[in-house]
């Protein structure tokens, strides 16, 4: 399969689990919005080569954000890279 970029960045797609995690988390994670929406936009633009390939696998990928005052991880999403776009699969908050 042949990965291109568009010029103005990947088409993302977002899972409904995503969204569903995003909703019942985002009372209880003021960042979360905000960390999510950076992290779709690096997606749009770099997702084919960020993120860590899954089982070996090049289309699939996890990247984890990290809060940018402590370093510490905080939002993992799994994702799918092909062709144009890029497919949010899963999304995994730490508190």
């Amino acid at each position: 399969m042949r990965i291109v970029r568009p010029v103005n960045g990947f088409i993302i797609v977002e899972r409904p689990s995503v969204i569903e995690t995003l909703a019942a988390n985002n009372p209880h994670c003021p960042w979360l919005q905000s960390a999510y929406s950076n992290v779709k936009q690096r997606l749009r633009m770099v997702g084919h080569v960020v993120g860590e390939p899954v089982r070996g696998n090049q289309y699939d990928r996890v990247f984890i954000e990290a809060d940018p005052s402590t370093g510490a991880n905080r939002l993992a999403v799994a994702y799918r890279v092909t062709e144009d776009t890029v497919t949010l699969l899963s999304l995994m908050i730490v508190f």
